[in-house]
């Protein structure tokens, strides 16, 4: 991180004003392409350093730290909090307590068709109860991004499939190496790296690309790896997965 770089080496401590305005002043998130290039140029050069301080356990491009949250969901009007294991479980004994009572449920379990506005009843009426599942909880939770709420709730009631975002990812991902055999290892290992951080993060910016894990497979992570060329059809990949998958 930058934040590790060492002001007492005098090459770093010419760039201090730079290292204090991106720690500090939200310099990364409000700069522009311009910007953007100064880090490159005056600061990915130092990293040098800082990775000579690294501990061990440091070297990792473990995400856990990154997604974390993830692996929980808020939710009612308490804002209480569960992992998504026990989520999914009592969402599931919900919609099972309810089949025998609700005539939306029972329409969709013998496979009739419910038209939106019965949709959006049902939607009202599983807030009602804990753990009040909405249709952006379903999705976390059952990792489907562009599922409709209609395909998760047969999918938990066990009379439909599901393809997790995580699953499209991949498939796309080995896609594109298998397209691009000519990747050297250190490159695989970025685009592996780009696949588990857009798994877990479910976005990406091209200032991503010259952060953390990034930088940690080359100082100007994703600019130093790859060919302007190549660079842009690696964005334009990633952005299709992410809007697609």
């Amino acid at each position: 991180m930058i934040s590790d770089l060492p002001l007492s080496v005098n090459v770093v401590a010419k760039q201090k004003d730079l290292i204090i305005d991106i720690l500090d002043n939200n310099y990364l998130d409000n700069t522009d392409e311009d910007g953007l290039e100064q880090v490159i140029q005056r600061i990915a050069p130092l990293m040098k350093f800082r990775e000579e301080a690294i501990k061990p356990d440091q070297d990792s491009l473990d995400l856990k730290d990154l997604t974390k949250d993830k692996e929980y969901i808020k939710f009612g009007p308490e804002h209480e909090r569960a992992t998504i294991q026990k989520y999914r479980e009592k969402v599931k004994a919900l919609i099972m307590k309810l089949e025998a009572e609700n005539e939306i449920l029972q329409k969709i379990k013998i496979g009739e068709s419910i038209c939106e506005e019965e949709i959006d009843e049902l939607a009202n009426i599983l807030l009602k109860y804990d753990p009040y599942p909405t249709h952006e909880n379903l999705q976390k939770a059952y990792d489907a991004r562009k599922v409709k709420f209609l395909d998760l709730i047969k999918y938990i009631m066990g009379i439909g499939g599901l393809v997790t975002f995580s699953e499209k990812v991949s498939e796309a991902f080995a896609e594109f190496i298998a397209e691009h055999n000519t990747l050297t290892a250190k490159q695989i290992q970025f685009i592996q790296t780009l696949q588990t951080f857009i798994t877990e993060n479910g976005e990406l910016t091209k200032k991503d690309l010259v952060r953390e894990p990034f930088t940690k497979l080359h100082a100007n992570g994703f600019l130093g790896l790859f060919t302007p060329q190549m660079q842009k059809e690696i964005l334009s990949f990633t952005d299709n997965v992410i809007h697609h998958a």
